[in-house]
């Protein structure tokens, strides 16, 4: 039975008061591997753009919320996904962001 693992390591982009967390898409047996590098850096929301390959229960267990904004992988995303998006910054973020919430991305690849 192999160990799970973290595919790759996720990585931190900064902008002032953003933050965002870039990862490749976790599965069902390394999950509680991802949810750890979320809580070290304080991911409030997660951004599943890939299809599932966990399930949101044990997200949502970990207090962080789970938003599916999928497009075909190669593609642009649809303006409804953009306006989603932007509509999530501003709520995560705000004007400031004095409590240090990170939003994290993921996709198969983590690109």
């Amino acid at each position: 039975m192999a160990i799970p693992v973290l595919t790759s390591k996720p990585s931190l982009i900064e902008f002032k008061h953003l933050k965002f967390l870039i990862m490749d898409a976790p599965k069902e047996n390394n999950l509680h591997l991802y949810l750890k590098e979320c809580e070290k850096h304080h991911v409030s929301d997660i951004v599943r753009i890939s299809e599932p390959t966990y399930r949101k229960e044990e997200v949502e267990k970990a207090g962080i919320s789970l938003h599916e904004m999928y497009f075909d992988d190669g593609a642009s995303p649809p303006e409804d996904i953009i306006e989603n998006w932007i509509a999530l910054v501003q709520d995560v973020f705000g004007r400031r962001n004095e409590d240090g919430k990170c939003i994290a991305v993921h996709c198969v690849a983590g690109l």
